[in-house]
C-alpha cells in the first residue's frame, strides 16, 4: 500500500516521457522542455499532495488516540462499570485530599529545626546558645517558643529538655539564645548544663497518637523504659480487645455500614478511627486491624460505602446502631468487635501543670521552710528562756532552801518565844496571884499596923475623952 504512490508516480512520469517525445515532431525543444518540467512539478505536486493526505490521515488517527489518551488521564481508565485507573479528576481530588492532610499534619506539628548544636549551657540559669545549620537562613524569631530534645542515640529517641523563649537570633546568623519559659527544679538546670550533643527544636510540641509507638519493634520495652507503671498498660494495650475493667468511654466499637454515610455529620473529634500500622518485622496484621476494604482513615467528609467496616468511639457507634446505618461487627473477631483506645495526651499541658503543680510543691515547701524556720527561732528562744528560767529556778530553789531554813528557824524560835511566853505567862500569873496574896497580906498587914498605931496612939478626940496617954 505503501508502494502505490511511489508507483502511481513513476507510471504517470514515464507515460509524460513517452508523450512528450512522441510529441517532438509537433513541438519545439522549448515546448518540450517546458512540459516536461511542468510534468515534474506536477509529479513533485502529486506526491506531496499525496503525502500530505496519508499525514493528515495518520495525524487524525494519532490525535484520536491522543484524545482518547487525555480522556482517560482526565476521567479515568474504566473496565465495564468500574474505574482501574484514576484520571487527572480523581487524582486532583487525591492530590487536594493529601495536600489538606499535609497541611493539617503541619499545623498541627509547626516548624522543626533538627541536628541544633549546643555551643554553651549555663547551669545557673538554664540558657542554652546553639548553632542552626539548617536551614539557612534558619528563620528563628525572638520571643519565639521552643520545645527542645536533646538527641540521644543510645535510647533511640531524645531527652525532653523543656520549654523555651528565644532570647537573641540575629539575621543571617545561625547562633541563637534560649531562655528557660518556666521555673525550673535544679535537676533540670543540671541536666541542661550536661547537653552537648544536638537538639531537635520543636514550634509546636510533637502531638501524641496512637501511631507513636506502634511501628517501633520493641514497643514494650520503650514504653516501659519512658512511662510511669500506672500509664504503661494503656500504651502497651492501645488498639487491643478491651476488658470489663476498662472505662466505658474507652471502649470503641468496629461497625460495619449497611447505609452510605458521611462522617462529617458528627464533630471532628467523633470521627472514625484508624488503627496504626504493625511494625514491618512483626507477620501478620495487628489484633484490631481493619477487615478487608476497610478505610484508611475517617477524617471529616470520607464517605462511607455499605459493606465499609470502621471503628468509633462508644457514643457515635451507638447512634449509628441506633439510626440502623450500620451493624455491630464482632464476627470473626478475636476482640469480640470492642477494642481499647487509649486517650490522646497533650504533652505540653502536661509539661506545663506539672511545672505548675511543682511551683505550688516548692513555694509550699519553702513556706513550710519559713515556718519550720520561725518555729525553729522560737524553739532556740523558748529553749533559752527555759534556760534562764531553770537557772532562776535554781537559785529560787536556793532561795527557797534558805527561806525554809529560816522559816524553820524562826519557826523553832517562835516556838522557843512561845513556850517562854507560856513560862513566862506562867510566872506572871503565878506572880499576879502572889502579888494578889501579898497584897492581901499587905492590906491585912497594913491593916493591923493601922489598928496597932491606932490602938497606941489613939486620935485627938478618943484621947480627949480617954485622958492622957500614959
Amino acid at each position: 500500500m505503501e508502494m502505490l504512490i511511489p508507483g502511481l508516480c513513476g507510471l504517470v512520469v514515464i507515460l509524460g516521457l513517452v508523450a512528450v517525445f512522441m510529441s517532438r515532431i509537433n513541438w519545439s525543444i522549448p515546448q518540450m522542455i517546458l512540459v516536461g518540467f511542468i510534468l515534474l512539478a506536477s509529479l513533485v505536486f502529486f506526491y506531496f499532495s499525496a503525502r500530505t493526505f496519508v499525514l493528515a490521515k495518520n495525524w487524525n488517527e494519532e490525535l484520536k488516540s491522543y484524545v482518547a489518551a487525555i480522556d482517560q488521564v482526565e476521567n479515568g481508565k474504566t473496565q465495564g462499570n468500574q474505574i482501574i485507573e484514576k484520571g487527572i479528576e480523581q487524582l486532583k481530588q487525591d492530590r487536594d485530599r493529601a495536600q489538606h492532610q499535609v497541611e493539617v499534619a503541619l499545623a498541627g506539628r509547626g516548624r522543626v529545626w533538627h541536628e541544633a548544636s549546643v555551643v554553651r549551657a549555663n547551669a545557673d540559669t538554664g540558657e542554652i546558645s546553639a548553632t542552626v545549620d539548617d536551614p539557612t537562613p534558619h528563620g528563628i524569631d525572638v520571643k519565639t517558643t521552643l520545645f527542645v530534645f536533646e538527641q540521644d542515640p543510645k535510647a533511640n529517641g531524645g531527652k525532653y529538655l523543656g520549654e523555651f523563649t528565644v532570647t537573641a537570633a540575629k539575621e543571617g546568623d545561625k547562633l541563637i539564645k534560649m531562655a528557660p519559659s518556666l521555673a525550673l527544679s535544679q535537676g533540670e538546670l543540671t541536666q541542661i548544663s550536661r547537653a552537648r550533643g544536638h537538639l531537635d527544636l520543636y514550634e509546636i510540641m510533637p502531638a501524641d497518637s496512637h501511631a507513636l509507638f506502634a511501628q517501633l519493634d520493641n514497643r514494650d520495652d520503650v514504653v516501659k523504659a519512658s512511662f510511669p507503671a500506672d500509664v504503661q498498660s494503656d500504651y502497651i494495650r492501645d488498639f487491643t480487645a478491651a476488658n470489663e475493667n476498662d472505662p466505658p468511654d474507652r471502649v470503641y466499637r468496629w461497625v460495619k455500614f449497611t447505609k452510605e454515610w458521611s462522617s462529617d455529620k458528627v464533630p471532628a473529634d467523633k470521627s472514625a478511627v484508624a488503627p496504626p500500622a504493625a511494625p514491618a518485622a512483626q507477620p501478620g496484621p495487628p489484633a484490631a486491624a481493619p477487615a478487608p476494604g476497610a478505610p484508611a482513615a475517617a477524617a471529616g467528609g470520607h464517605v462511607f460505602k455499605p459493606g465499609d467496616v470502621a471503628l468509633f468511639d462508644p457514643q457515635t457507634a451507638a447512634e449509628l446502631v441506633d439510626t440502623k446505618m450500620v451493624a455491630v461487627y464482632d464476627t470473626d473477631r478475636k476482640d469480640k468487635g470492642k477494642v481499647f483506645v487509649r486517650e490522646l495526651q497533650d504533652f505540653a499541658q502536661m509539661f506545663r501543670e506539672s511545672v505548675r503543680q511543682r511551683s505550688e510543691l516548692l513555694a509550699e515547701i519553702a513556706d513550710i521552710a519559713a515556718q519550720a524556720n520561725r518555729l525553729d527561732a522560737a524553739q532556740t528562744e523558748v529553749l533559752a528562756d527555759v534556760e534562764a528560767i531553770t537557772k532562776e529556778r535554781e537559785g529560787l530553789k536556793k532561795d527557797l532552801a534558805k527561806f525554809q531554813a529560816e522559816r524553820d528557824a524562826a519557826t523553832a524560835y517562835v516556838a522557843a518565844l512561845g513556850k517562854r511566853n507560856e513560862e513566862l505567862r506562867a510566872d506572871l500569873s503565878k506572880t499576879f496571884r502572889d502579888n494578889i496574896r501579898m497584897a492581901a497580906q499587905l492590906d491585912e498587914m497594913n491593916h493591923r499596923l493601922l489598928e496597932e498605931i491606932n490602938r497606941r496612939n489613939p486620935p485627938v478626940q478618943a484621947q480627949a475623952s480617954l485622958g492622957p496617954a500614959r
